[in-house]
């Protein structure tokens, strides 16, 4: 359904809202509120709540400062005052609500974190630790609630007294939840927070400096867990020299979720014993995602000591592997860490989703065609322990090598040549980079017969740049593919 008007809606807007099990509004609706205030009975029927960013508040706010003769700089303390104002007064309301949406399963929170976020623990409280009431709090006592997505957008121009941020709050003292989603900016008051410059190397990046033992208290109380995405954007960090990534090794390390099949990092580091470890054990998994994002808004980078390229890597394994993420069907990764997840993938694989490829990863790489070595048959290109159905029973068998154990080893082989696409047979989806020639687009039409989407990232194709009709020379290739939407 559509959103309920942000400043004052009509009647029949809110009557409209309180009809439906799922609602997306902003925390300004206040006679939304109200109206599930005075009935109760709508409230129960409430099963999916989403709160919105008030940008259009701010904007606003903006275009007025913009026709001042002055123009904006800044918020005035008038502006910050009124915000801070009608923010409370809706939240009291959003909280006296939220008390009757008693069967309520799922919360999205899309704005600047609550202002009424007190989080603070009641001292000899005889049940151990307990906090004054605030959104958090109250959401603690729906025991129907099993979805969660919030997102704290860290200190911004709008409100320079920036309010009790998630990683002070009782937001994780929350249980029993089956999908959790958490997206957090992370700007302390002191920028140059865990920067220590005695013990700088300036080789070397400060160890980054977002704890995550509160995050493991809460993931801790949620052993059915079946979905978990988590950002911690430090970025700023780099400026100082330090770690912009977090790492999670420490929570990787001391969970278990028997159920989970959504795992997504963004900004995420992990060690490779403990990854490794920890996707052994979760055979459920479907969908892997683990992205770095670099820091844009650095100047100098070249006097700051170099990131991480990968979120993770993993480890050489000396035993069979034929358990190995048996249901994964959507990867998606910087290309160093997901040819290392599809060195151990056992064939054939359900994977219908990948991203990032480079030609090498199909056998098309420029300098291979060059190489007098070069192995132009996709299937000669991959050994593993299980034959592959399409090979001739009769043909010689390699022995399996590794560029860790040259003489051998027991686990599925990782080639010196390698085509991470063979025994992929259900690929559906890909997302590329590096495709300049037509040579390596050919080649990975021929290793994903049943796609339906591609996505090119960066340079495609030189040949294409100075031709007059572009789309005459590509759409051929493209025609190979029959059932590309």
């Amino acid at each position: 359904m559509q959103k309920p008007g942000t400043d004052s809606p009509t009647n029949s807007e809110v009557l409209l809202a309180a009809g439906h099990s799922s609602i997306t509004t902003c925390l300004g609706n206040n006679e939304l509120w109200e109206y599930f205030i005075l009935h109760p009975d709508s409230a129960l029927q409430v099963r999916h709540l989403e709160i919105e960013d008030d940008g259009e508040w701010w904007d606003r706010q903006d275009s007025e400062e913009a026709d001042s003769e002055e123009g904006y700089s800044s918020p005035t303390e008038s502006l910050l005052s009124d915000y801070r104002d009608e923010t409370e007064i809706s939240e009291k309301f959003l909280l006296e609500a939220l008390c009757l949406m008693s069967n309520l399963e799922s919360l999205a929170w899309e704005r600047s974190v609550p202002l009424i976020n007190q989080g603070e623990e009641i001292p000899g409280h005889p049940e151990g630790a307990t906090y004054q009431g605030d959104i958090w709090t109250t959401l603690r006592d729906c025991t129907s609630l099993k979805k969660l997505k919030v997102v704290d957008w860290g200190r911004t121009r709008r409100l320079t007294e920036y309010p009790r941020p998630i990683y002070e709050s009782a937001f994780f003292t929350l249980r029993n939840l089956i999908e959790v989603d958490l997206r957090i900016v992370y700007s302390p008051f002191n920028p140059k927070e865990g920067m220590h410059v005695d013990d700088r190397d300036d080789f070397d990046l400060i160890p980054g400096r977002v704890h995550v033992e509160r995050l493991l208290d809460l993931l801790r109380r949620c052993p059915n867990l079946e979905s978990l995405s988590l950002e911690i954007n430090d970025q700023d960090f780099y400026a100082f020299g330090g770690n912009p990534y977090t790492n999670i090794t420490s929570l990787i390390a001391a969970v278990f979720w028997p159920n989970l099949h959504t795992f997504k990092l963004r900004d995420i580091i992990v060690d490779r014993q403990k990854m490794g470890d920890f996707l052994f054990h979760h055979r459920a998994l479907r969908q892997l995602s683990a992205t770095l994002y670099t820091p844009s808004d650095t100047e100098d980078t070249e006097a700051l000591p170099s990131l991480p390229e990968s979120p993770f890597d993993l480890p050489t394994f000396t035993t069979p592997l034929t358990l190995f993420l048996p249901s994964l069907e959507t990867l998606y990764s910087t290309p160093q860490t997901l040819r290392r997840v599809l060195h151990y993938v056992n064939r054939p694989s359900p994977l219908q989703r990948l991203g990032i490829l480079e030609p090498l990863d199909w056998n098309a790489d420029e300098e291979l065609e060059e190489d007098e070595n070069y192995v132009h048959s996709l299937d000669d290109v991959w050994v593993w322990d299980e034959p592959d159905p399409d090979q001739d029973p009769d043909e010689e068998q390699p022995e399996p090598r590794t560029p860790d154990s040259p003489n051998g080893s027991s686990h599925p082989a990782v080639p010196l040549m390698k085509n991470y696409l063979v025994g992929i047979r259900d690929l559906r989806s890909v997302v590329v980079r590096g495709v300049t020639r037509f040579m390596q687009l050919s080649r990975l039409v021929r290793a994903t017969p049943h796609l339906e989407s591609v996505i090119f990232l960066g340079d495609f194709v030189d040949e294409l740049y100075n031709h007059p009709s572009p789309h005459t020379e590509v759409l051929p290739y493209l025609a190979r593919w029959p059932s590309l939407s």
